[in-house]
């Protein structure tokens, strides 16, 4: 706590006759100031850097004090902070020597004349405004303060939402999206693409004899197996296509805008690049197969909701294991009595709860007859 905060101001007083100097301090403790007295500027240059003052008070011709700079050096010497400067003329000072002075960072300069009390009152005039300066300073420091800590409560808050984000729709072991997430992106995409008449694939795959994987080598072969899994699909699906982990060793692979061949195309991508894999872990060396079921809204007639896209290429999945595993069988090449069976069972659900709502399929229906009439 500096001496203003006691009461007691601290002065720094310049002035090179030591007569005139002791006259000074004496003058000015008897108003309340305490002060410090120094003959040389370098030396009070040197004051300010180790001291807190709440004036300086200087008796020096203005041009020599300005061409020095002596008032700005010591106000920058002080470190930042609003440092009242007062210079008192030898009499010979021009009106453009105390305007050089005071651009040089003086506040007042006085003539040699002037009385004491008012050079008091001068003194404590500038003390308040240092004081209300001071005041507005440290408001603005905890203003700054408050600010940074604030924005960084918004940076934690917003990595913690994003961090939250993640876990809800993100599967732990593999990293891929989850069945949450993949319910409400296929809802979505399927969606967009009734309403711009655009084709969506959907790939349902499935890890062959995964269950002997673990049963031979222990489940954290297996998670290892799954985790290198979701890794090969990131290396061969685009960025629009999403990903997602729907069941023990069970994927999914959503393909916006594509086509059942372009769909075909990729679904080959993957069950090439799975076979041709080698699961290394320590001693054990594995490879693994998959089967994949296919189906198409758009090129699909049967396929006219989210749930019938999902259900129609889980059922080609199916079909893909019983023909004999790893390969690729779309819901469209199935046998047309075990269709009709199939689809038969799919008008059973309950469209509340797994297709959009009828204002939805309106606006949809009213998009695709405006692509279409476009």
């Amino acid at each position: 706590m500096d001496a203003s905060m006691l009461g007691q101001p601290r002065v720094l007083l310049i002035d090179g006759d030591a007569a005139r100097a002791a006259r000074h301090c004496s003058q000015l403790a008897l108003q309340g100031w305490h002060v410090i007295d120094v003959g040389d500027p370098r030396e009070a240059l040197r004051a300010v850097r180790t001291a807190v003052f709440d004036l300086v008070l200087i008796q020096m011709a203005p041009a020599a004090a300005a061409g020095m700079d002596l008032p700005g050096g010591l106000q920058r010497a002080a470190g930042g902070g609003f440092l009242p400067v007062i210079v008192i003329g030898d009499g010979t000072a021009t009106e453009e020597d105390r305007c050089r002075c005071l651009d040089s960072g003086a506040d007042e300069v006085f003539p040699p004349s002037i009385g004491a009390d008012e050079l008091w009152a001068r003194m404590r005039a500038l003390l308040r405004i240092k004081v209300l300066q001071d005041a507005l300073d440290d408001s603005k420091r905890a203003l700054e303060d408050a600010l940074r800590r604030e924005q960084q409560l918004i940076e934690q808050l917003r990595a913690d939402n994003d961090l939250l984000l993640e876990q809800v729709v993100t599967d732990p072991l593999t990293r891929l999206y989850n069945v949450r997430y993949f319910h409400q992106f296929i809802g979505d995409e399927f969606r967009i693409a009734r309403r711009y008449g655009h084709p969506l694939t959907l790939l349902m795959l499935d890890l062959d004899h995964f269950k002997a994987v673990n049963d031979a080598h222990g489940h954290p072969m297996g998670d290892f197996v799954l985790r290198q899994t979701a890794g090969i699909f990131r290396r061969t699906v685009r960025d629009a296509d999403v990903a997602a982990r729907t069941g023990g060793e069970e994927f999914a692979v959503i393909l916006p805008r594509t086509g059942r061949q372009a769909g075909h195309e990729s679904a080959q991508r993957i069950r090439t690049t799975l076979a041709e894999h080698t699961f290394v872990s320590g001693p054990t060396h594995l490879q693994i197969t998959c089967s994949i079921g296919l189906a198409c809204y758009r090129d699909d007639a049967d396929v006219t909701s989210p749930h019938h896209l999902i259900y129609f290429a889980d059922q080609a999945l199916l079909a893909a294991k019983q023909a004999g595993r790893d390969r690729i069988v779309h819901w469209i090449d199935l046998d047309g009595d075990l269709k009709a069976r199939l689809r038969t069972h799919a008008r059973s659900f309950a469209d509340a709860d797994n297709t959009v709502n009828d204002e939805d399929r309106t606006a949809d229906q009213e998009g695709v007859a405006n692509v279409e009439g476009g």
